[in-house]
C-alpha cells in the first residue's frame, strides 16, 4: 500500500484511531497513477504527530518506505513497510504521579501489486497485499492481508479529490479479525514556478465500525520537483487535527525518486 505521505498513520497512533497505515496524502502528486513498464519508484518519509486528550499526551514518529516497479503499463509490484516507529505516552496517575510509556520498532511488511482500472472519467486502481508479521509492537502476530480500492479526480482549476476504501486483517486459528477503513482527501494545488507547487489538503479517515469516528486534519505544504531522469519530488507538509480523534500537530516530509 503506497505511502505518499503517512500523516494519517501518525494521527492513528497519537489519536488511537483504526486508520490504515496506508492512508495517503497528495502533495501535487496523483497517488493512484500507475508506473509505466520498467519504471522504478522509491519513497522515503518522515512523519511526526502529537496528541493531548484527557490529560494523556502522546508523541509519535514514523519512517515509512515504499518501492514500486512497473511490471506492465497497468500492473505495479509494490512493497511497503515502516522502517522505524517510536511512540511516547505520558499518563498522569493519581496523586500527581506520571506514568510514561515508550515503544519503538519496525512495522509489518506489505508485499503485493496494484492494478490500474479501466475508468475513463477519473483515475482508479486496486491493490492487494500480503502482510508479513515482522512489526512486533507496531504490527500483528499473524500472517495477514490487505486490499484497497483507490480513486481520484482532478479538476481544471487545480482541485484534486482522492478516496480510498480498504480492508486489512489477520486470520489466527479459529477467528477472523478484519479492519475496514474509508479514507478521503480534498486537495487544492497552487503552482508556484516551474518546479514548485503548494498543496492545501483536507484529509479524513473513518474506521467502519459501530464506534468509529472520522479523524479530520488540515495540512499545507510545498512540493519541489526535479528531473527528468531520475525524477525527484520532495514534499514537506504540516497541519493540525480538526477534531479529537484527528490528533494535534502533524508534520511530514516525503522524498520520491523515479527512474526508467
Amino acid at each position: 500500500m503506497r505511502i505518499i505521505g503517512a500523516l494519517v498513520f501518525v494521527a492513528a497512533i497519537v489519536a488511537g484511531s483504526a486508520a490504515l497505515a496506508s492512508a495517503q496524502e497528495l502533495y501535487c502528486i496523483t497517488p493512484d497513477d500507475i508506473l509505466p513498464t520498467g519504471h522504478l519508484q522509491f519513497e522515503l518519509g518522515l512523519d511526526y504527530g502529537t496528541d493531548r486528550s484527557n490529560d494523556i499526551e502522546t508523541t509519535a514518529w514514523g519512517v515509512p518506505m515504499s518501492i514500486q516497479y512497473g511490471l506492465t503499463d497497468i500492473v505495479n509490484l509494490d512493497i511497503d513497510w515502516t522502517a522505524y516507529n517510536w511512540e511516547n505516552t505520558d499518563d498522569p496517575a493519581t496523586q500527581g504521579a506520571t506514568t510514561e510509556t515508550n515503544a519503538s520498532g519496525i512495522g509489518d511488511v506489505y508485499a503485493g501489486a496494484r492494478v490500474k482500472l479501466p475508468t475513463a472519467s477519473f483515475n482508479s486502481s486496486f491493490g492487494g497485499y500480503l502482510v508479513l508479521p515482522v512489526g512486533g509492537d507496531f504490527g500483528s502476530d499473524e500472517l495477514g492481508y490487505a486490499a484497497d480500492l483507490a480513486w481520484g479526480r482532478e479538476t481544471e482549476n487545480g482541485w484534486y479529490w482522492y478516496g480510498q476504501f480498504g480492508v486489512e486483517g489477520v486470520q489466527p486459528e479459529g477467528a477472523n479479525d478484519h479492519e475496514w477503513t474509508l479514507s478521503h482527501s480534498l486537495n487544492l494545488d497552487i503552482p508556484s514556478g516551474e518546479s514548485m507547487c503548494w498543496t492545501a489538503t483536507l484529509d479524513g479517515s473513518t474506521p467502519l465500525d459501530p464506534d468509529g469516528q472520522t479523524a479530520w486534519a488540515l495540512l499545507v505544504g510545498p512540493t519541489w520537483s526535479f528531473g527528468p531522469d531520475p525524477a525527484v519530488d520532495f514534499s514537506i507538509s504540516g497541519g493540525h487535527g480538526l477534531n479529537e480523534v484527528g490528533g494535534d500537530w502533524l508534520i511530514s516530509a516525503l522524498l520520491i525518486v523515479r527512474t526508467g
